[in-house]
């Protein structure tokens, strides 16, 4: 990836609770493509109710779907994968789903002749984060922060939970395969 998005890409958000930076993406990012919104059933009529705000023919080009990390895996390609807030928000046992979904996608992109990249935006929260790092490598994938920002630079927090001094990182992570 040369840092520019292609118009036409298929987009995929996992764990998209409200669907914010997926409604985002297909509104003013992939004008020309497809965003899948997944998360557990329970967080759909979350993902539906924001996808009612969408304007114009940004709602034909965007797309739910209840998506179980570790056990159902899309049945397509994707160019691109983002997520927030995915990394920090359990155990090992998530991540390791999380992992688990997104070489599955890779995968499965690979054979429809895509290339894709993941996207995600994580902070920092519990030291047993830093085996997600390690899992990506010994799953042949790779990965580097493309972007930090200061909790500072953020605006006021508003809770316990996201009010610590960890900056927010990108990462993107790719299939080395």
């Amino acid at each position: 990836m040369d840092g520019k998005f292609d118009r036409t890409w298929s987009c995929i958000e996992l764990g998209s609770g409200c669907g914010i930076p997926g409604l985002v993406a297909c509104q003013y990012v992939f004008v020309e493509g497809h965003v899948w919104l997944t998360d557990r059933q329970q967080y759909m009529h979350l993902l539906l109710g924001n996808m009612d705000l969408l304007s114009g023919d940004a709602r034909t080009r965007v797309s739910n779907q209840v998506l179980e990390w570790g056990i159902s895996v899309p049945e397509t390609s994707f160019d691109l994968i983002i997520g927030s807030e995915l990394i920090g928000v359990g155990s090992r046992d998530i991540f390791e789903k999380l992992l688990h979904t997104i070489v599955s996608v890779f995968r499965m992109s690979k054979a429809g002749g895509k290339n894709p990249i993941a996207l995600i935006a994580y902070r920092r929260r519990a030291c047993y984060e830093e085996e997600f790092f390690v899992r990506i490598i010994e799953l042949g994938l790779s990965w580097e922060a493309v972007a930090s920002y200061a909790s500072s630079e953020l605006g006021p927090c508003v809770s316990d939970y996201y009010c610590n001094d960890s900056p927010i990182i990108i990462l993107k992570i790719q299939d080395m395969l």
